[in-house]
């Protein structure tokens, strides 16, 4: 929390952020612990202790290496990082590049961001006291309800919530439910270990500032309600198999990237995000299509570091790694060699 502007880490969009009421869990220091005789658990069982999660990625042009870091949301709640790996390829970097992503927050000071609170909640609500079960189709309702009993019995309020918010809420309970964590301790860790070694450390993140929260919240709160895209995605996901979430964290934990590529993902992230963004405050900010946006600003921040350092490392979500359209292949087409995790 700054002395001059409050702000929400949203990984989506424009839930303008009113105040930071929530504080994440301090992240543990990350170790430099052996791993080679972490046990195989069956993927029922969320893996815990010291855990590697995957290597370095490692992309050759001349004089030029890129080194990535993949980080992947949920992982294991009981795993701690052996970063040794990430440390090794730190120390041998000019600048550390952080985890891609936007922030919103406002430029009123903490005092009027705190005013802010009712607003930026109000926002979140259907409008008119309306509830789930009166703008969801009946069908969509029926799954929804039969999701909530089983990962939020108690929380009644989530009733009304707009649709995106209300998956956002199943999503991160069912998470909880299975020893996993949407908390980011990637992030924070390689900030610390890029400190310790005096290597520059530069977000990619955009950050939003809004001049008139209260305005920008109220308009928010007349938006128009999002069809519920997001929400049933979720629950495509939750439906599929919440054992996935723990089978792809667990690969991850462990370092084991093809086992990880190897499984199919459901990501209801970008409809997600372009519910989010379907409002005329994200439009006048030029972010009709904010994963494109975000994944844009990663890549020409990256080229830019390239262009004057020669080792540069950089936090990536796995989603950039993975499939023919990954930046991956991007560096390919751009005669970069791709060298991946063993």
């Amino acid at each position: 929390m700054t002395k001059t502007t409050l702000t929400i880490a949203l990984t989506a969009l424009l839930a303008a952020a009113a105040a930071n009421a929530q504080t994440a869990p301090a992240t543990q220091e990350p170790t430099a612990t052996s791993t080679q005789d972490a046990p195989r658990l069956l993927d029922t069982v969320v893996v815990s202790g010291t855990l590697p999660a995957p290597k370095l990625w490692e992309l050759t042009r001349g004089d030029k290496t890129l080194l990535i870091m993949g980080t992947l949301s949920p992982t294991p709640r009981a795993m701690e990082w052996d970063a040794e790996t990430v440390a090794k390829g730190l120390r041998r970097a000019q600048v550390v590049l952080g985890q891609p992503g936007i922030s919103v927050g406002s430029d009123s000071g903490i005092l009027g961001s705190v005013f802010l609170l009712p607003a930026y909640k109000r926002s979140r609500r259907l409008p008119d006291d309306k509830t789930l079960r009166d703008v969801l189709s009946p069908a969509l309702y029926a799954r929804w309800k039969a999701a909530k009993d089983r990962f939020l019995p108690n929380d009644n309020d989530v009733e009304t919530l707009r649709p995106v918010y209300a998956a956002q809420a199943l999503f991160d309970a069912a998470v909880r439910s299975v020893g996993l964590t949407n908390e980011d301790r990637i992030d924070p860790a390689i900030r610390r270990l890029a400190k310790g070694n005096d290597v520059p450390f530069l977000t990619t993140r955009y950050y939003l500032r809004l001049k008139n929260g209260r305005a920008t919240l109220n308009r928010l709160a007349q938006a128009p309600v999002d069809n519920g895209t997001c929400l049933m995605q979720t629950l495509d996901r939750l439906d599929a198999d919440v054992s996935m979430l723990v089978a792809r964290a667990n690969a991850w934990a462990e370092g084991d990237v093809p086992r990880l590529q190897a499984m199919p993902v459901h990501d209801q992230r970008p409809a997600c995000m372009a519910a989010l963004a379907n409002n005329a405050v994200a439009r006048e900010e030029g972010l009709g299509d904010p994963e494109q946006f975000i994944r844009d600003r990663w890549l020409k921040m990256v080229r830019e570091n390239l262009a004057s350092h020669s080792t540069v490392l950089a936090e990536a979500p796995m989603r950039y790694l993975e499939g023919g359209n990954s930046v991956l292949a991007a560096f390919r087409a751009e005669g970069y060699e791709v060298k991946a995790p063993e």
